[in-house]
């Protein structure tokens, strides 16, 4: 009896798994190729040390805080961003569960319909689009002609290299999490294949840099795959340049940081100048299509889940925008050139019996906390109307 009783206690412990279609095989981890140290292992150990001396941990202690695993085997993008951003400390402004405001997965609701992320991940393209939603700065670089490996070491160091040792003098807690919002992270987006690694297109951050063994170490989210490794910084960098079949382009790297609120009036007369370069870029973008470095504003905006959230599952009309779209640039005056605003409004704002479609459809307004975003989106929706 006590055994049938045990036995019970036990199943009813043990999660349901989902069942599996015949003759699929199952798999616990993969072994690291030799081109990759395990960050557990003696020999890795001994590069996380020499990475301490060297001050190469800058983004590893707020990384590793939010060290997890992707909830879906296609949510390397995802997890990824996911990490960046709590490590970042943005506030999503929306509940996770609970009470509690923090990101996950599901949050990450604009830019690609979350079910076609379950199928097949996010391109660098998409990465770049997502988190600029959640209001980070972005240096994007696609591992083109326009890239060097010189480059990619001096923006590898940009984000790990650095001593937070004046941090640990402050007992303010409040100037503490600030900090996290001054560094940058480095997210790669890269091919396992040339690292010897099972599988196609991933996306890690690099968590920390070692000088003296020129290597970076990788937070892999797909953790049931390959734990943290160390591999060789230039092996990294070649593998950002195969080329991505779903956009035709080589992959590449992003630097992400985020300016909240609190430190915004500061930071806006050292931006400035920033800001007038930045707008330069953009301007020498336009008149080259060949341009592979993106650098978003040097200012971030809040979240965009701050105010609206996206209905992904409305594929329908999304369709519909889609062959709008497409139809609009068959018009001779709209090839290879943008869309205006009043084309894109007309579709979401003015009724046509032939588009039964509305922007309040298509997003929704998430739970505010102040009268005055309330009233700002009350205004939003009478607008829409006109």
């Amino acid at each position: 009896m006590k055994s049938t009783g045990s036995s019970s206690s036990c199943s009813e412990c043990k999660p349901t798994p989902e069942p599996l279609p015949e003759n699929i095989p199952s798999f616990y981890q993969r072994k690291l190729p030799e081109t990759c140290i395990a960050f557990a292992s003696r020999e890795g150990k001994n590069i996380f040390k020499s990475s301490l001396e060297k001050d190469g941990l800058k983004s590893f202690y707020n990384l590793i805080e939010q060290h997890h695993t992707q909830t879906e085997p296609a949510f390397c993008g995802v997890s990824t961003l996911v990490m960046v951003l709590n490590s970042l400390a943005v506030d999503p402004g929306q509940h996770w569960k609970g009470p509690w405001r923090w990101y996950s997965e599901e949050m990450l609701n604009c830019c690609v319909d979350m079910d076609d992320i379950k199928k097949a991940g996010i391109t660098l393209r998409d990465f770049h689009c997502l988190a600029l939603c959640q209001g980070l700065s972005v240096d994007l670089q696609y591992c083109d002609e326009t890239s060097s490996l010189d480059a990619f070491r001096e923006a590898v160091e940009r984000a790990c290299v650095g001593s937070d040792d004046d941090d640990d003098d402050d007992d303010d807690e409040q100037q503490k999490d600030e900090g996290k919002n001054r560094f940058e992270v480095m997210v790669v987006s890269y091919s396992r294949a040339v690292l010897k690694q099972t599988g196609s297109g991933h996306f890690s951050p690099i968590a920390a840099y070692d000088k003296a063994s020129d290597s970076v170490l990788i937070l892999d989210t797909a953790r049931f795959k390959y734990g943290a490794h160390w591999t060789k910084l230039p092996l990294i960098y070649d593998a950002m340049k195969p080329i991505d079949p779903d956009t035709g382009k080589p992959r590449g790297y992003a630097l992400l940081s985020f300016v909240p609120d609190s430190q915004r009036c500061v930071e806006v007369s050292k931006c400035k100048n920033a800001n007038d370069v930045s707008k330069q870029k953009v301007s020498k973008q336009k008149s080259d299509n060949k341009k592979s470095k993106t650098t978003s504003s040097a200012l971030s905006t809040q979240p965009a889940s701050i105010i609206f959230r996206s209905k992904m599952n409305q594929k329908q009309r999304r369709r519909l925008y889609k062959e709008y779209i497409t139809c609009l640039r068959r018009d001779e005056k709209y090839k290879g050139g943008d869309i205006p605003y009043d084309a894109v409004r007309a579709f979401w704002c003015e009724r046509d019996s032939n588009r039964p479609v509305r922007v309040w459809e298509i997003i929704e307004p998430v739970r505010v906390n102040s009268v005055e975003e309330n009233q700002m989106l009350q205004r939003m929706r009478k607008y829409s109307r006109i």
